[in-house]
């Protein structure tokens, strides 16, 4: 993109409060991300924008955390991804736009397959958040529409094995919207055969060929299925989670973390969650946040204290600021201040 709207009312509502080198890298990183139609890769933020020195980076560190959104090893925003999904080629440019590399043609067909799925969900009344992944967005598709029923315009984005089992998909040559049904199938209810008691009888969701590491899984699959987390009883990750420490009583806990990390409605993919049981059962400690000392006036203040500075008569924060800097510049390098 050569050209993208900039809101100067949503912005300054937004901004107002930055100082003038974070709009500066705040405006350098919507350049970067709206000239590549992609998000910013964290290990290359500084070099892409040109940060270079202590405070640069220390800018370039407040702006990705406050706006952007760290996914993947990439930095996303929903409001960017919006623009680049809504920019479509000018008519009067059609003739004279230089042909699409492979890598961009990829990248439309990716958002024409996302747009067609949102779009199949929301007219059957299922709003996604905006950064679900593909899987998911198919899954859900899938949890409401009849296999035999489902369109080619529609199941063109689906491919046959977006879970841990494979669909069988059978597309129609119909492009009519009203082919689709819209009418979700009845949800099965999951029966949990009693203890001991052999599974042979069991609904097609709990098979007899089930391992005895999979059949002692069967409460907990229960729980999560209730908890809309689509996982079968033939899953391997149940068992793994199982013997990782996931217990029934923490099933709630667990899709509620799922929940908080980027699924606040829909079906919950397995491999979703798997990504998170480390941290759900083993929480890490948070992260120290950097000493911005040198953002307001407190903080310099108790910085200055820190160092055994004291302001003299007339001279203002800038001034202490400095003063603490300079101190601190010659302390790391030996030098008395």
């Amino acid at each position: 993109m050569n050209f993208y709207k900039r809101h100067i009312g949503d912005y300054l509502k937004d901004t107002a409060h930055l100082t003038l080198l974070e709009h500066g890298v705040y405006t350098r990183l919507l350049d970067v991300y709206y000239t590549r139609e992609s998000g910013i890769p964290d290990a290359q933020a500084a070099r892409l924008i040109g940060a270079r020195g202590k405070e640069e980076f220390a800018a370039l560190k407040v702006v990705l955390d406050e706006f952007f959104e760290l996914i993947d090893g990439t930095w996303i925003q929903d409001r960017c991804e919006r623009e680049i999904h809504a920019t479509g080629p000018k008519s009067d440019d059609a003739d004279h736009a230089p042909a699409k590399s492979g890598k961009a043609l990829r990248q439309q067909a990716y958002r024409e397959r996302r747009a067609a799925l949102f779009e199949a969900l929301r007219e059957r009344g299922i709003t996604m958040p905006f950064k679900a992944t593909m899987d998911e967005l198919q899954d859900a598709l899938l949890n409401v529409t009849k296999p035999s029923r489902v369109t080619d315009d529609v199941t063109a984005c689906v491919t046959p094995t977006v879970t841990d089992e494979p669909h069988n998909v059978t597309a129609t040559i119909s492009h009519k919207p009203d082919s689709i049904s819209h009418k979700p199938e009845a949800a099965h209810t999951a029966v949990l055969p009693p203890a001991g008691d052999d599974t042979s009888d069991a609904p097609p969701e709990f098979p007899s060929s089930l391992t005895p590491e999979q059949k002692a899984a069967v409460p907990l699959v229960v729980k999560l299925r209730a908890l809309g987390v689509s996982i079968t009883s033939a899953n391997p990750l149940a068992a793994e989670w199982i013997a990782k420490g996931l217990t029934v009583e923490r099933a709630d806990e667990a899709v509620e973390f799922a929940r908080l990390k980027g699924k606040p409605s829909g079906p919950i993919h397995p491999n979703f969650l798997n990504a998170l049981i480390d941290d759900i059962l083993a929480p890490k400690a948070p992260k120290k946040r950097a000493d911005d000392w040198y953002r307001t006036n407190p903080g310099i203040e108790r910085k200055a204290s820190e160092l055994g500075i004291v302001c003299p008569p007339g001279k203002d924060h800038h001034w202490l600021r400095e003063k603490c800097e300079s101190v601190m510049r010659s302390r790391s390098q030996g030098v008395a201040a």
